[in-house]
């Protein structure tokens, strides 16, 4: 009989996950004895919980490192030193990252602001390669907590595509009054879900397309020094800001008035769900300086929907939005044309579903197949 000897190779978890924790206090980032385990890889990840100094002319060249109390204090003023790239990974959970001048990101590093602080200087970032080479992006997601860059914001990656996510939090950005454009460069995506973002100006270089900033929540508050994205039709070279369908968020514009937002509409630099086609007052409700979706363009809901083939009876119910409504109907999901209306009326069921609306109406159409929408009532 031939006998099968079958081997299992069993990694333990620490071997698969490996640690190390910065033991100086406060002592270098940079030298080795001053981690229980080394230096930090990207297999192998750097917790630093207490006072500790990045000396100027150190580079973070692939490294995986958590930042979750005390100061780290980057002894840099160029941003030719203590460059971030290789692929590294800084996540700030807690703490503060001082620097005092330019941060250089390249190479697909990701900076990650997930609870305490980072007050950085100079020109916040650039993601280009020394010598103008073009070795990758960077990706910076602020979620909780603060960064702060205290000079203009310099995106200095042609080739490549940097992104800035806000989904909670706060970036500030060029927030002084002397400095009077933001962003530099082309291929530069901001998306803003939640929390805020505040700029002096946001101000697009006029040579460089691909620079979009879409607001589906949160806040844009750009300052004194206005919004200026060099462009005569934002669609065409790709600099403008976009509100999906169902943004949450709102563009406050130091001194804005509703014309000036309807001027950025009708250029393209200004946009609802990628596109400037429908009339501004329909998509838009702008109050003092802050622009935001108005109620006709926020689609509904639909959490349930029946139908009675025999008495061709429809019932649908929906999230309360608190304001009228409008069912509309179509035999192909073209509701451009041929479409029957439906008015939500009086005998609406307000109370069986509480936040919903339920409504049973007769269906006008005869086809057998029907698709149908609520709308918000203009």
């Amino acid at each position: 009989m031939r006998q099968h000897l079958i081997i299992l190779s069993l990694l333990s978890s620490a071997a698969l996950s490996a640690q190390t924790t910065f033991t100086g206090t406060p002592d270098n980032i940079i030298d080795a004895l001053n981690w229980d385990n080394g230096l930090p890889t990207l297999t192998q990840q750097g917790t630093i919980s207490s006072d500790a100094t990045w000396p100027s002319d150190n580079d973070l060249d692939g490294w995986d490192l958590v930042l979750t109390g005390g100061t780290l204090t980057d002894g840099s003023t160029s941003y030719l030193l203590n460059e971030i790239m290789g692929g590294t990974k800084f996540d700030i959970q807690g703490g503060t990252w001082e620097r005092g001048g330019v941060v250089r990101m390249h190479g697909g590093a990701i900076l990650s602001i997930n609870g305490g602080t980072a007050n950085l200087g100079g020109i916040a970032a650039i993601s280009a390669a020394v010598g103008g080479g073009q070795d990758g992006g960077f990706i910076l997601n602020v979620a909780s907590g603060s960064i702060t860059m205290n000079n203009i914001i310099n995106f200095n990656n042609q080739e490549n595509t940097s992104t800035i996510n806000v989904s909670g939090g706060r970036l500030t950005m060029g927030y002084i009054s002397q400095q009077s454009r933001t962003i530099d460069e082309a291929n530069t995506f901001f998306n803003i879900s939640g929390g805020t973002l505040e700029t002096y100006s946001l101000r697009m270089s006029a040579n460089d397309p691909n620079i979009v900033v879409t607001v589906s929540g949160g806040e844009l508050n750009i300052g004194a020094g206005g919004y200026n994205p060099n462009s005569l039709d934002g669609i065409t070279d790709q600099r403008h800001i976009n509100f999906p369908l169902n943004s949450a968020g709102t563009l406050t514009i130091t001194d804005a008035t509703q014309l000036i937002f309807e001027e950025f509409y009708t250029n393209g630099t200004l946009l609802f769900n990628g596109s400037n086609t429908t009339p501004f007052n329909e998509v838009f409700f702008v109050q003092g300086s802050a622009l935001s979706l108005g109620a006709s363009a926020q689609s509904i809901k639909i959490t349930d929907a029946t139908f009675n083939h025999s008495t061709n009876e429809v019932t649908l119910r929906w999230i309360d939005t608190g304001t009228t409504y409008l069912i509309e109907a179509t035999d192909d999901l073209n509701f451009s044309k041929g479409v029957s209306e439906i008015k939500v009326n009086e005998t609406a069921d307000t109370t069986s579903y509480p936040g919903e609306i339920a409504f049973t109406f007769t269906d006008p159409g005869t086809a057998q197949k029907r698709f149908w929408r609520v709308k918000v009532s203009s």
